[in-house]
């Protein structure tokens, strides 16, 4: 199987390229593999690799010694010559993938399946090690293909930036777009994406300060100027008018998919659903990867929102690594910003000051001042006071099928302050699991015991500090 890649340098895999010795011989292969399969002519060959006027007397002779030097390593059935000229016949080239997962990223995009599109644009920007050819630097045959590549890398950016506002991810959002803007700073999508990131996460200055250096870039060109998008844009932004700014997915849904095979695991789900009006209930979904945990927990949470529920996502991080609390404030924080200014004041009441800045919405008119005590208090008080304001949100959260570790872990204790305790949610004294399998669920059951990350079993054990034993009192 002969793999190309051709996104960065040039590499073929399983193949040691150092063993066709001539370097107008690489050459010729490379531009064989831009043609994607199509013939190449002798006049473009001779073009290519002999672009100036030293040219050898017989450059046709010279054009098939070079590619019978490249069949001798890449197999003879490999390089194949017709009238129309020569052409590499290749298993697989990264350009057509990269083409195919840019069609289905817009595809995707287009009807609103958010998840499906980050996923294709995150596999199509895998592939992009680098410009096209980062090994022939500038040489004037790769221009226009190096160029088309470019443009479907930055468009693949701009989709994966795109979904990611629309799950709650502005941060990034903004460094996808940022990403764009350094290969072309005069790209008006990206800066509009990158604008609506820093908005979202409540840096509005940061969101002028990017339309800002895209007018000063523009205004170099003569009668040149923000388009009328990005002008609509910054009015939203000096108006705080966040229906215009924000495009978050929404969770509610006319008729929720229909999910082959798994109407066993929704029922068990709904009826954890009604159970939970007498109390938390924590249901753990687990199976191989790609057996379709979050297409039923999409259409769970679609079926939960058509009963009146108030859905709420978050994303805990898979190794444990997110700051405290940030999959509860990133869930609190779609939800507020999809409220009107007097429902997301009322929300947050009088605990605005403390817990808008963790949620991105440092827009609010809250009264602004500076708490008395420590870091470690203000910590505290803003993790007791972004439960409260999580407590009045809504009786029902949307589980997500990554890992969710030690939502209640205890943060250190300073010398003398004392003990504070950091809980994402009260745990449930038994929680649900239900490990999916190929054909529905494989088994279900309930665990007494919050369960653990697994990074903590290879993680060796603390000794626990043993108390010295008190001496008697003396008696009298």
């Amino acid at each position: 199987m002969l793999r190309v890649r051709t996104l960065g340098e040039f590499a073929i895999d399983q193949v040691d390229l150092s063993q066709i010795r001539s370097r107008k011989a690489r050459t010729a292969v490379k531009v064989l593999a831009l043609a994607r399969g199509r013939p190449v002519s002798v006049d473009r060959l001779v073009e290519c690799l002999w672009p100036d006027d030293a040219r050898p007397r017989e450059p046709e002779r010279e054009v098939a010694v070079n590619l019978s030097r490249a069949r001798s390593v890449l197999g003879r059935d490999r390089i194949v010559r017709s009238d129309a000229g020569y052409h590499l016949l290749t298993d697989w080239l990264d350009l057509d993938v990269l083409d195919e997962l840019a069609d289905e990223a817009r595809r995707r995009l287009s009807v609103g399946d958010h998840a499906a599109a980050r996923t294709a644009a995150a596999a199509g920007l895998a592939l992009a090690r680098g410009p096209l050819l980062a090994d022939e630097g500038d040489a004037p045959w790769v221009e226009i293909d190096r160029a088309v590549a470019q443009r479907t890398t930055a468009m693949l950016r701009q989709v994966a930036a795109e979904t990611a506002l629309a799950v709650g991810d502005p941060g990034q959002a903004a460094t996808l777009a940022e990403r764009v803007l350094t290969d072309d700073p005069f790209d008006e999508t990206a800066t509009r994406l990158l604008m609506r990131a820093h908005t979202m996460s409540g840096r509005s200055g940061s969101a002028m300060s990017a339309y800002a250096a895209l007018r000063q870039r523009l205004v170099t060109e003569p009668g040149a100027g923000p388009s009328a998008e990005t002008e609509a844009l910054h009015l939203a932004i000096l108006l705080d008018n966040d229906t215009a700014i924000s495009t978050r997915a929404n969770l509610t849904h006319d008729q929720p998919p229909d999910l082959p095979g798994r109407a066993g695991v929704l029922d068990q789900l709904g009826q954890a659903h009604r159970d939970a009006t007498a109390g938390l209930e924590l249901v753990v979904i687990d199976g191989d990867a790609g057996i379709g945990k979050s297409r039923v927990l999409d259409s769970f949470a679609a079926r939960a929102a058509l009963a009146g529920a108030v859905v709420l996502v978050g994303r805990c991080d898979e190794l444990g690594l997110a700051l405290p609390l940030r999959p509860i404030a990133d869930a609190l924080s779609s939800y507020l910003h999809r409220l009107d200014p007097d429902r997301r004041n009322a929300a947050l009441g009088d605990d605005a000051a403390v817990v808008a800045p963790l949620l991105g919405s440092a827009r609010l008119d809250a009264p602004r001042h500076r708490r008395a005590g420590s870091g470690h208090d203000q910590r505290g008080h803003a993790d007791l006071r972004l439960r409260r304001v999580a407590a009045g949100a809504g009786p029902h959260r949307r589980p997500r099928s990554r890992w969710c570790p030690h939502g209640g872990a205890a943060r250190r204790r300073p010398p003398g302050r004392p003990n504070h305790r950091r809980v994402a949610a009260v745990r449930p004294a038994a929680a649900r699991r239900i490990t999916l399998a190929g054909g529905g669920v494989a088994s279900t059951r309930r665990r007494s015991d919050h369960p653990r990350h697994p990074a903590d079993h290879a993680r060796p054990a603390r000794p626990r500090n043993r108390a010295s034993p008190r001496r008697p009192r003396p008696s009298g």
